[in-house]
């Protein structure tokens, strides 16, 4: 009699069962960097709709105020105790240096004080000395963006709890040569540690503002990519500019905040850092690292010697983008590139 096949054993073999799980791996294999790869296209995408709200609530700004907000850099001294840069200027333009609009007597300042000397912003959330009356409120205008949108965050939330202010009667604490106070635009790269007890684990780097001068007439930039010949390697003509990168130059020094101690040799400053080569802080260049935003934003469609940016009639917005670190290839800004 021939043998019942039906009670033959149907199970795989164990060479049937690794050649499964190979081909399983080699699928997984080449689709990660595909999935990886789509993430991060959508996480720019997200991050373009995020400058083209800011670069909106700009335009409003413009329209109520016949000019676009200022993004030059103030060292600590010129104004009072703390620097104050484009970044920060953007922050209390759009949504106020304490989120409750601007203030249209501010001189975007460090200080948050009027001409008079008068307080216009709330310094200090943990206390109620000094915070605005009623009139004061009534007289901001904006907020421009939502701040459920805005992202906004103080800077010791980025550079953490050690700078954080103790109260409104004494020096707020410093990241740096900042008020430890001061909100930033953070873009939507989930990069560095949130130090606030508040909100989401992880945030994003502040976005900077550079603002055009329409009276300035050049733009250096690389002849031929980086590390070659520049048009005007020592700087001598910043005056010239249509736009300073020293606007958010402090801002950048403050280094990577994920990378241990900022402005350390350890390589957490960002490439973008001006102090570039001769401090040992970032890879060897023979030029300014400066230079890197000079670069990134030269509008190559445009055949002039002496440089032409984009945006040479407006502004200047930039993300850090996926890596975090500030005058690398996956910058993001408020035009195509």
């Amino acid at each position: 009699m021939f043998p019942n096949l039906k009670n033959q054993n149907k199970a795989f073999t164990i060479i049937e069962l690794l050649t499964v799980m190979s081909i399983i791996i080699l699928l997984i294999g080449l689709l990660a960097p595909a999935l990886n790869q789509a993430k991060r296209f959508a996480k720019k995408v997200k991050q373009k709709n995020q400058l083209k709200a800011i670069g909106n609530a700009i335009e409003m700004f413009r329209n109520d105020f016949d000019e676009y907000p200022d993004s030059s850099g103030d060292a600590p001294g010129s104004t009072g105790t703390f620097a104050y840069c484009g970044a920060t200027k953007l922050t209390e333009a759009l949504v106020g240096q304490d989120l409750s609009g601007f203030h249209p007597d501010s001189r975007f300042r460090e200080d948050y004080q009027d001409s008079l000397g008068n307080l216009l912003y709330d310094r200090d959330p943990t206390s109620f000395m000094g915070d605005p009356d009623a009139e004061n409120l009534d007289s901001r205008v904006g907020p421009y963006l939502q701040l459920e949108n805005a992202n906004a965050h103080r800077l010791w939330h980025l550079y953490g709890p050690l700078t954080q202010p103790s109260g409104d009667n004494v020096p707020d604490g410093t990241n740096g040569t900042f008020s430890a106070n001061a909100f930033v635009l953070c873009d939507v790269y989930s990069r560095v540690e949130n130090h606030s007890l508040t909100g989401k684990s992880s945030i994003g780097m502040p976005i900077l503002y550079y603002k055009a001068d329409t009276s300035g007439h050049m733009h250096p930039h690389f002849q031929s990519g980086p590390g070659s010949a520049f048009t005007d390697p020592g700087f001598n003509n910043i005056a010239d500019y249509i736009y300073d990168y020293r606007d958010n130059d402090l801002l950048v020094q403050l280094g990577k905040p994920w990378e241990g101690i900022p402005n350390a040799t350890n390589g957490a400053a960002h490439v973008m850092d001006s102090r570039g080569y001769s401090t040992g802080y970032n890879p060897p260049l023979n030029t300014s690292s400066a230079e890197f935003f000079y670069e990134r934003t030269y509008n190559e469609n445009i055949a002039l010697s002496a440089g032409r940016p984009h945006r040479a009639d407006s502004f200047i917005l930039q993300s850090a983008g996926f890596d975090g670190d500030y005058g690398t290839n996956d910058d993001v800004f408020n035009f195509p590139k």
